[in-house]
């Protein structure tokens, strides 16, 4: 069984257009926030500006400054990239 945390509903969710794309974890410590995305597929030049335009606002709401909103790149699905054979 899994716990809260171990589950994406219960997760910080990133959803687009109605999605869920990812999860979000954060590091308070007191005067900084840090914001580490975990995307289910790559995301695109403005998905991950508008998740840094976020996390900036979440420092904000926190009080604090935005150490980081460390944009992962690579999705978490554990796949190889899958290969295209040509003939």
């Amino acid at each position: 069984m899994l716990g809260p945390r171990e589950n994406v509903l219960f997760n910080n969710i990133i959803a687009i257009a109605g999605q869920v794309v990812g999860t979000w974890k954060r590091t308070i410590k007191p005067t900084t926030v840090t914001v580490e995305p975990r995307w289910f597929r790559p995301p695109t030049v403005g998905e991950t500006a508008l998740f840094v335009a976020g996390a900036k606002r979440y420092a904000a709401f926190l009080g604090v400054t935005l150490a980081s909103a460390a944009p992962q790149h690579t999705a978490l699905t554990g796949d190889a990239p899958r290969r295209t054979h040509t003939t």
